[in-house]
């Protein structure tokens, strides 16, 4: 756990309590339990999650403050645990030693202005260009957990300004940092749509000489398509065999009534230049800020809503160019006012030496995750 971490929410807790404004807070959050075990490859292993993510508010007459902050308890067995690489994990063999540790993680703390220019935003905030679905292009980092793909995302050191354009348009300019402020990054995107349509052009500097250029587009006609295109410029600048690259992707989503119920579909087409797309690039593609390591994927989501207090979904994510796979099969259940339970399960499928394939080293072929929250 970061030093500078701990002493920032130690103090911002502390100047809380003892300010008279304390009262006037919107203070809300979770408590979380995840429960995770992994089946098939060697050896089988667990791991427990324990969270409770604290959101504080305030909204002055022109300005408002937003935190949201992570405090778990973390519990493993086995060696070959892994989750969303912005966690802390902690793991030991199968044989019996375990350990356990606790993470402190500011996800977001920022302040918002208005101003005659437009909207200020300062501090800890998550940068999202394009529109938030999985495998899209312009996602600012892309690596995720697939057993969690809506998992709160770690903010970004920025500075932006949000600017309207008309009635019918926004840009936003930033500046900003990586967690030592050693790295700059910097980005803009414009964005216009009407009547159903919307499109926008964005460009990021990531640092060490990455530069992406990228569009997008979202058109609610009969259903929905949306799509997104970028480019990556100097990208890779150590390492061989790479050069510049581009990816895209394109979706359709359409929701209907299937008695009482709603069933939502989505179907996203992706590509990255820069991915595999033969059995030797797979096992000596490097791992970077992707999706995934091959270099084109199908994937299908359906989401059956029965009530408002339960719902079906599966998800399918497949390798075009070697067919391997995983399905996730996954239910929510509210059981009372402000808890729910989700339930995720996850298989794999693929010959030997495909990306999802179970012979893979690491590679299980069943997940179970078991993830109970309680709102207040």
């Amino acid at each position: 756990m970061k030093k500078n971490t701990i002493f920032l929410g130690l103090l911002f807790f502390l100047s809380l309590l003892g300010s008279p404004m304390w009262a006037q807070f919107d203070i809300g959050g979770s408590y979380d339990n995840s429960s995770t075990l992994t089946a098939g490859s060697d050896p089988t292993t667990f791991m427990n999650c324990s969270e409770l993510n604290l959101n504080v508010g305030y909204k002055g007459k022109n300005w408002r403050f937003y935190s949201e902050m992570t405090v778990g308890l973390y519990y493993g067995v086995g060696d070959m645990i892994s989750s969303n690489p912005n966690n802390y994990i902690y793991t030991k063999d199968i044989s019996g030693n375990s350990e356990m540790g606790i993470g402190l993680e500011i996800d977001r703390m920022f302040l918002k202005m208005d101003s005659i220019m437009g909207t200020w935003t300062i501090g800890r905030s998550y940068l999202n260009f394009g529109q938030p679905y999985l495998f899209n292009s312009l996602e600012w980092y892309k690596n995720f957990d697939p057993t969690d793909p809506t998992a709160t995302k770690t903010g970004i050191n920025l500075i932006s300004l949000n600017v309207p354009i008309g009635a019918f348009g926004k840009a936003e300019f930033l500046i900003g940092g990586t967690d030592a402020w050693d790295t700059p990054i910097a980005g803009t995107e414009i964005v216009v749509g009407t009547n159903g349509f919307e499109m926008g052009f964005s460009y990021q500097y990531k640092g060490y000489n990455a530069n992406t250029l990228g569009a997008f587009f979202k058109a609610d006609i009969v259903i929905a398509l949306f799509g997104s295109y970028a480019a990556h410029l100097n990208d890779v600048t150590t390492g061989e065999g790479f050069s510049d690259s581009h990816e895209f992707s394109l979706g359709i989503d359409y929701s209907f009534p299937i008695g009482v119920t709603t069933l939502l579909v989505q179907q996203i087409f992706y590509y990255n230049s820069l991915g595999a797309t033969t059995e030797s690039q797979l096992m000596t593609m490097p791992l970077g800020d992707y999706y995934f390591r091959g270099g084109g994927y199908s994937y299908t989501t359906l989401m059956l809503t029965i009530d408002q207090f339960s719902s079906l979904g599966l998800d399918i994510i497949i390798n075009m160019f070697d067919a391997s796979g995983m399905i996730l099969p996954k239910g929510t259940f509210n059981l009372l006012d402000n808890l729910s339970l989700e339930v995720v399960t996850g298989f794999t499928w693929g010959k030997k030496n495909t990306e999802f394939s179970p012979t893979q080293q690491g590679i299980p072929n069943f997940t179970f995750v078991v993830t109970l929250t309680a709102d207040f």
